[in-house]
Order: structure tokens, then sequence, then C-alpha cells
């Protein structure tokens, strides 16, 4: 029975970061892309990178249950990161002969996703410390 309730927070969990990811799309902003990259993509990749940090070190302090944090990591993060977004996102700018811009956005994308996840672990550090 525990391993359902489980299940279904994680369904739920994933239900609301796909509301949230969707509803993203809909913050105004001037083009297509900014520098040839796909913005709201990279935003989203970057808050699901930093909350996921968050969440990771305060799930390790024991702040929050387990339930909560499949609830967060799994469920909603899982549901509102966009790392297939990104992928076809480049996909579609190698296609386009674009090569330059996809690789500048991939290793941005990573670079700057790993240093908001370092910057959530960092936070819950300084909010959470004992």
């Amino acid at each position: 029975m525990d391993a359902l309730l489980d299940f279904v927070l994680v369904i739920v969990g994933g239900g609301i970061g796909t509301g949230l990811r969707y509803g993203m799309m809909f913050i105004p902003y001037k083009g297509e892309a900014l520098f040839g990259y796909p913005l709201i993509t990279f935003i989203i990749n970057f808050i699901g990178s930093f909350a996921i940090g968050f969440v990771s070190q305060i799930s390790s302090s024991k702040v929050i249950g387990k339930k909560a944090t499949d609830f967060i990591k799994v469920g909603i993060l899982g549901g509102f990161t966009t790392f297939s977004s990104f992928s076809l996102d480049n996909l579609q700018l190698i296609e386009k002969g674009e090569y330059l811009t996809a690789g500048t956005y991939i290793l941005l994308s990573a670079f700057v996703c790993l240093f908001g996840c370092f910057l959530g672990q960092l936070l819950a550090k300084a909010v959470f410390a004992k």
C-alpha cells in the first residue's frame, strides 16, 4: 500500500510539474530565442536544476522525508524540467546547420544548470544549517 501511495504522489507531482512547465510558455518575451537559444527551455532547465539541488540538500539533511522528496524530485521536477525538449531544440538547430549555436547552447546549458544545482544546495545549506 505504501508503494501505491508513492506512485500516486509521483503522478500528482508530475502533473503539477507539467502544468508549471506549460505555464512557462506564456511568459512574454520578444522573439523566438535569445542569441539563437531557445530561452524558455533554458530558463526551465536552470530553475529545475536549482530546485533539484536545493531539494536534494534538504532531503539529505533530513529536513524533508522520502515521500516529499520523491513527490518533488521525481514528480514535480521530473514533469517540469525539459531535457527532452532541450535535446529536440538542439537537434533542430543542428538540422538547420546552426552547429555553433547548438554546440554553445549545449555547453552553456550544461554548465549553467550544473551551477544552478550547486546554488540550490548552497542555499539549502545556508537556510537549514544547524
